[in-house]
């Protein structure tokens, strides 16, 4: 599987790699990775990481507008937002507290995207 990070673009094949990426963070602790079985290929899952909680995307193929994470962090204010970043370090975003989950729910969700590239069934969808 193919990982795009704010550091560059690596190839994975098990679960401890996957997972290596996963826990790097830059600037103020955040990471966009992009996961997909070919590169820029669909489906694809996207999750952005501040600190421990994280939001993830899942993109089945493209022009479609995909599935969002359903939130269930404690400590977020339902209806407010938190910031990550989406495209480096400095390019903050504002996104829902209702989508966001724990890293380790995001975690989950790559370890079952890495075995197959349907829908993460370890966590909550709501498509868009």
């Amino acid at each position: 599987m193919i990982v795009e990070d704010f550091g560059g673009t690596s190839q994975v094949s098990n679960e401890h790699e996957l997972v290596a990426l996963l826990a790097k963070r830059y600037g103020v602790g955040v990471n966009s990775l992009w996961l997909a079985h070919e590169r820029g290929g669909h489906p694809a899952l996207n999750i952005l990481i501040r600190g421990k909680i994280a939001y993830v995307h899942y993109f089945p193929e493209p022009r479609h507008p995909g599935f969002q994470s359903v939130g269930k962090c404690d400590g977020l204010t339902a209806g407010k937002t938190s910031t990550f970043c989406v495209d480096s370090a400095t390019n903050p975003i504002e996104v829902i507290n209702d989508a966001i989950v724990s890293v380790c729910a995001a975690e989950a969700a790559a370890k079952e995207f890495l075995r197959s590239p349907k829908l993460p069934a370890s966590i909550e969808w709501t498509e868009l």
